[in-house]
């Protein structure tokens, strides 16, 4: 049984090799993991710090140029204050704005995002998809 690694991965899984849990070993990997939980984790969600979290969810009933506008801007904030060690290079939507009066767009009601981000220490960059909402 091994139980040296950087955080649990999650969702929790049983593993008989590294313990209790299936453990993260790569800080690329661990980075990323914490990355997704910034951005999904709606403000006042996580005990103890309601300041923490992006929650993209909560922009759902915005209008689509108030979510364009705002949500970069959410996003370089709380990266700046929870990871610094990372630098938001790019956020594309899709559709994108010019997209959105498309005849042959199927679904005008799901945003799908796309956050390409630097990992500053490991000198790596790394994409984060979020898919349909």
């Amino acid at each position: 049984m091994s139980i040296q690694g950087i955080s649990p991965k999650l969702p929790l899984i049983y593993d008989q090799k590294d313990g209790p849990y299936k453990l993260i070993k790569i800080y690329k990997e661990a980075i990323a993991q914490d990355f997704k939980n910034l951005v999904l984790t709606n403000p006042g969600e996580r005990i103890m710090d309601p300041d923490f979290g992006v929650g993209v969810k909560r922009f759902l009933f915005e209008t689509r140029e108030t979510f364009y506008f705002q949500f970069p801007g959410t996003l370089n904030k709380q990266v700046e204050r929870y990871m610094p060690f990372v630098r938001v290079v790019n956020v594309d939507f899709s559709p994108t704005a010019d997209q959105i009066t498309l005849e042959d767009w199927q679904d005008p009601h799901v945003i799908s995002i796309k956050i390409n981000y630097e990992i500053l220490p490991l000198s790596v960059t790394d994409t984060l998809f979020i898919n349909n909402i």
